[in-house]
């Protein structure tokens, strides 16, 4: 059993939600500690929260809070619905990339299988959808990798990463919405894109570089 606490597609997404009456909105995975009409997070006590926007993808919430110092300050944090990346591995270790313009960068990128969870779904089910409507393969086997939080500061939005392995073309009918290209290279050379900047998408740097470390525990179990 590698560090990464991988084990065979069975994923669970637990979430436990707190409805807050006072607030009028809903946080999944989080528990929190009520001081009065304040709520305690960590160090800091919230004394006021607001939605200022919120969409299908995500929300957009102001907190005023009362820092450990005693001074008063506000927090902007976007809630994004939770999401997968997908390291998946032909039997040869070439791994399956997808280039695709991105609006919010305003350029092409190269990343691996990437998506959100869609509700009802567990991570491993995401990464399966998400990787046959990307590249047209499906995956007979699937590993956790662990997850990430990309920007711990301002953004909420868990990334699982998982390793998908015996991949089998069987392409969806029907057009993909976006236009993107999928292609395969070595791993070893995902890496050497990761290093030189060529890969930028955080998760995707994170996902090649976890599945190198998988492999080689592998070998070594195995060996």
């Amino acid at each position: 059993m590698s560090s990464f606490g991988y084990a065979l597609f069975g994923f669970i997404f637990t979430a436990k939600a707190l409805n807050n009456a006072r607030r009028g909105c809903v946080e999944f995975g989080r528990e929190y500690r009520m001081i009065g009409d304040r709520m305690r997070k960590g160090p800091f006590e919230e004394l006021s929260r607001e939605t200022i926007y919120q969409s299908k993808w995500l929300r957009l919430d102001e907190a005023r809070v009362e820092r450990p110092s005693g001074g008063r300050g506000i927090f902007s944090i976007v809630y994004l619905k939770p999401g997968t990346t997908v390291v998946a591995l032909h039997e040869n270790h070439d791994v399956l990339l997808v280039k695709e313009y991105k609006y919010a960068v305003e350029r092409e990128t190269i990343e691996l299988v990437s998506g959100a969870i869609e509700d009802g779904e567990t991570p491993g089910q995401a990464g399966l959808r998400e990787l046959r409507e990307e590249t047209g393969y499906i995956a007979q086997k699937i590993w956790s990798l662990g997850r990430t939080d990309p920007l711990t500061t301002s953004v909420s939005c868990v990334n699982h990463i998982l390793l998908a392995e015996g991949l089998i073309f069987n392409p969806m009918n029907g057009v993909q919405e976006d236009a993107l290209e999928s292609f395969a290279v070595p791993l070893v050379e995902a890496m050497r894109m990761v290093e030189e900047g060529v890969i930028t998408h955080a998760a995707s740097c994170i996902g090649v570089l976890r599945a190198q470390r998988f492999l080689e525990q592998r070998a070594k179990v195995s060996g």
